[in-house]
């Protein structure tokens, strides 16, 4: 269990088209190679996509389920080989592997720190508010509900933290929410 369970999602960066583009121009010129634009676009095209380096997605964590070894999934490495790394990354980019492993996106988020500056107000001005701890802020609140039980008023779900991302506006638009127990689905 633990470190032998839990490791950074990898990235592979690959070389772009402008990128390839330099490289040969730069190769041919320096060699003093002249080749017709045919032949630069044919050796831009062999190059575009090749493998450059590798890094971490900067807040992935995979997790190996218990019973299984990193190794039945996937190779491992230090990021860009860097050995004095903290962390080791999957060897393959997350995106081969976000289906079959459970991938947790741990990037910051604004509710941590919002409840933070809420709970800072509450216990200054406790007498204002009908919760003393975090766990006990009402979740049940129907002024929030009538922004998702109708499709003109979702529009101003994004005043809610995390429903102002363009994906979770997609997702409200595509759902309508109708009934207010839906929302918990989010």
């Amino acid at each position: 269990m633990g470190e032998n369970c839990v490791f950074r999602a990898g990235t592979i960066q690959t070389v772009a088209k402008q990128n390839a583009y330099g490289y040969i121009k730069s190769f041919m010129e320096e060699k003093q190679i002249i080749i017709r634009d045919n032949e630069r676009d044919r050796r831009v095209i062999m190059i575009e996509g090749v493998k450059r380096s590798t890094g971490q997605h900067p807040g992935g964590i995979v997790i190996i389920p218990s019973g299984l070894s990193i190794y039945d999934v996937t190779p491992i490495q230090f990021p860009a080989n860097d050995v004095s790394s903290e962390w080791k990354t999957t060897h393959f980019d997350y995106h081969a592997l976000e289906k079959n492993l459970f991938k947790l996106d741990i990037l910051g988020h604004d509710d941590p720190t919002l409840i933070k500056f809420l709970m800072d107000d509450v216990l200054k001005n406790p007498s204002e508010f009908p919760f003393s701890r975090f766990q006990d802020i009402p979740v049940d609140d129907n002024l929030v509900y009538e922004i998702f039980a109708n499709k003109e008023e979702c529009k101003t779900s994004q005043a809610i933290p995390e429903f102002g991302t363009p994906f979770v506006r997609n997702m409200l638009n595509e759902i309508y929410l109708k009934e207010k127990n839906l929302i918990f689905l989010l």
